[in-house]
């Protein structure tokens, strides 16, 4: 069977194993892989699995961890990154990119996350604020990203573009609001950056367009919408309405969405992780919104999903999975 014919399921444990599983034709979910700590560390050491990607082939994974002593005092966390090839089942290669020598107890507790760009030709790391370009074939560094901006801060997120262009997001320091600033890794080439209120969230698949929450947009239901930005000015093109929100709230409760394009016209959304005092979230399913016409055309209800605050687009465009402990595969196209 194709490899790019599967969706992959995650099952996300507490630091220890990823598994893999789904076949969207059958909407049955079944282990093809798993990629546990033991296979990452050397004896004597901790680990914990912090972030991961799924290569657009569906091929490998990239997968960043934490390694320890586990006899105290803990010094020295390190901060190693592997890819995990699906045919072997087994790591390709792993590589450690840096050492946190500032703390004196296991864990790395600042921003973490790692992508395949979309031609493949880096995984993108984020850690210890810095940002890494490696290679996805020897695991080799290319080196840190610099901004090469005094006035900014360390990374906060960073998506993937059109071939090897990717949008990395930092923090301004000392004043409100970030920077995104769009760089192409084949050449190392800044193209443009602008200053934004919000984290952009997906770019559409021609690189044309990025989708963020909109600031100070909210709905009746206390849910903030959206915004499509052009993705080559940082400009606004225009709002987009959202179809959830809490249905008994306070009025200091408020949440947000989490949205993926799925083509240069829809986006699909699900509901962030907030709930009202209830205990209830804003809602329950996924919607497809077509952005010319701002108006919902497809519902989809997977069988107990619950929000979890983080949304991933596994690059199949017919499929999708909203990332929790446990990752449901739904197709879109029906």
């Amino acid at each position: 069977m194709d490899l790019r014919s599967f969706l992959l399921l995650i099952v996300f444990g507490f630091g220890a194993t990823i598994s893999l599983a789904a076949d969207p034709q059958r909407m049955v979910a079944h282990l093809i892989g798993e990629v546990s700590s033991s296979a990452l560390i050397e004896s004597g050491k901790a680990s914990e699995i912090r972030a991961f990607d799924i290569a657009p082939d569906g091929r490998s994974i990239g997968v960043i961890y934490e390694t320890w002593n586990m006899s105290p005092p803990h010094l020295g966390v390190e901060l190693w990154i592997a890819r995990w090839d699906r045919s072997s089942q087994e790591i390709a290669w792993k590589t450690k990119l840096a050492t946190d020598t500032h703390r004196g107890y296991a864990g790395i507790h600042d921003r973490k996350d790692v992508i395949f760009t979309n031609d493949q030709s880096r995984l993108v790391v984020i850690g210890l604020g810095s940002i890494w370009s490696v290679d996805p074939q020897s695991g080799a560094i290319f080196g840190p990203i610099d901004p090469q901006d005094v006035a900014l801060g360390a990374p906060v997120d960073v998506i993937a573009s059109k071939g090897s262009i990717v949008e990395v997001t930092y923090d301004i320091i000392e004043k409100d609001g970030f920077y995104s600033q769009i760089i192409d890794l084949s050449s190392g080439k800044k193209i443009v950056g602008w200053p934004i209120a919000t984290v952009p969230q997906s770019f559409s698949p021609d690189g044309r367009r990025s989708v963020a929450v909109a600031p100070g947009e909210r709905n009746k239901g206390g849910v903030a919408g959206l915004q499509v930005v052009d993705a080559a000015t940082g400009a606004k093109l225009k709002s987009v309405t959202v179809g959830f929100g809490f249905k008994k709230r306070y009025p200091n409760e408020t949440g947000g969405v989490l949205a993926q394009f799925l083509d240069n016209d829809r986006l699909i959304i699900s509901p962030d992780h907030m709930t009202d005092h209830t205990g209830n979230h804003s809602g329950y399913s996924l919607e497809i919104i077509d952005i010319a016409q701002n108006r919902i055309v497809g519902e989809i209800k997977p069988q107990y999903f619950v929000p979890a605050g983080e949304f991933r687009h596994f690059r199949r465009p017919d499929s999708l999975c909203s990332l929790q402990y446990l990752c449901h595969p739904v197709r879109v196209s029906d």
